[in-house]
């Protein structure tokens, strides 16, 4: 953590850095970031044992909450294929989303998931916690989510549904993990504008 003059903060973590491995022999990377309105910082990206989506919260000070999830973290694989989380985001009631990639046997998607605001799935959305886009099982690479002020999700996210290159596709879910039937029709849109397009942001 940087003060406003640049300078690192030396009160956060261990000398202005939080640096410390959840899970023994596993190489983990934070691929999001979001702080909370009382401060607390969660991180989402993933844990190379057995490639799982991993989730932490960190107290302002920069310190595992223990109180979130098991152990200040949460972690999920279904199987030793590669998840990932690559961005979060926070619903008015501080349920925490999740987006990335997933994948398994015959299976490559990107994901929705939603977590409670101690760090458990909630079940209630999507399927047991879980949305799993397919859309006739090509690869997708979600890059960004955002949650509207009505709760609604939207993702982004690349595709390689059209036989000409990459496209751009935009999701819309309902706060529980349905696609939203109001958006396009369907809930998803692919735009197609040329010969390979890719979207990083919403």
């Amino acid at each position: 953590r940087y003060l406003d003059n640049g300078n690192i903060d030396s009160s956060f973590a261990s000398n202005g850095i939080f640096c410390k491995p959840i899970m023994q022999q596993s190489d983990e990377y934070a691929l999001a970031l979001h702080i909370l309105a009382d401060g607390n910082i969660l991180l989402a990206g993933k844990a190379f044992s057995g490639s799982k989506i991993l989730v932490v919260r960190l107290s302002p000070s920069g310190e595992i909450d223990s109180s979130f999830g098991t152990d200040g973290h949460f972690v999920f694989s279904n199987s030793t294929y590669n998840h990932f989380a690559s961005d979060i985001g926070v619903q008015s009631d501080g349920s925490i989303i999740l987006t990335g990639f997933y994948q398994q046997v015959g299976l490559l998607a990107t994901f929705a998931g939603k977590l409670t605001p101690q760090g458990k799935i909630d079940s209630s959305f999507g399927t047991n916690g879980w949305y799993i886009s397919t859309l006739g099982n090509v690869y997708q690479d979600v890059q960004r989510l955002q949650i509207q002020t009505d709760d609604k999700i939207v993702l982004t996210s690349s595709t390689a549904i059209n036989s000409n290159g990459t496209d751009i596709l935009v999701t819309r879910l309902t706060p529980n993990g349905k696609l939203d039937s109001t958006f396009n029709q369907i809930g998803y849109k692919v735009i197609d504008l040329c010969c390979g397009e890719y979207c990083y942001a919403v």
